[in-house]
């Protein structure tokens, strides 16, 4: 997250736009941060700043701050709602990232509705993957895509809700791949 990054941060505030300027900055941030104040910290840098691509996972206060350790939902919202309103003073593509798990992924349509209330550019559902921070049996009560999952039949209904049809949700999982 650049906004915590004691490298990124720093880094980012010395570019010079005029000595780069075709420069183009994507930022990946869990939101937290997201701050006028920090986003002003970055003021040399917002005309090459062209994403800005937030990883959430939960469409509920509850499962956010379960999946989220640390995170405050209340405060994520307040700063996507600042993150809508520079989306409409810039042309900044956005993009919220909801990593499917068992925990989650009841919320997914909802997560949808949200974000949309929040302008996002693009709604990206991804599978989890195991990088080896969770055990095997702990993997295989997280993975709710996989077939074996005892909840892997209410997934599929999950899947079948045709907001997941719409031209900016995005999803590595797709119903037809089950079928």
């Amino acid at each position: 997250d650049p906004f915590a990054s004691k490298v990124l941060m720093p880094l980012l505030r010395t570019i010079d736009l005029n000595r780069l300027p075709k420069m183009k900055i994507t930022l990946r941030t869990n939101g937290m941060l997201l701050t006028p104040k920090n986003w002003e910290k970055l003021a040399n840098v917002h005309p090459a700043i062209t994403r800005i691509r937030i990883s959430i996972d939960a469409a509920r206060k509850d499962t956010y701050e379960k999946l989220r350790r640390g995170g405050n939902f209340d405060i994520l919202l307040k700063n996507l709602e600042f993150l809508r309103q520079l989306k409409q003073e810039r042309d900044i593509f956005t993009q919220a990232i909801f990593l499917i798990q068992q925990d989650n992924y009841k919320e997914m349509p909802e997560f949808v509705r949200l974000m949309k209330s929040l302008d996002f550019s693009r709604i990206t559902f991804s599978k989890i993957n195991n990088w080896g921070t969770f055990s095997k049996e702990e993997f295989e009560r997280v993975a709710i895509d996989r077939p074996g999952h005892p909840e892997h039949d209410e997934f599929l209904k999950v899947l079948a809700d045709p907001v997941f049809e719409e031209p900016n949700v995005i999803s590595d999982i797709k119903l037809k791949d089950y079928q």
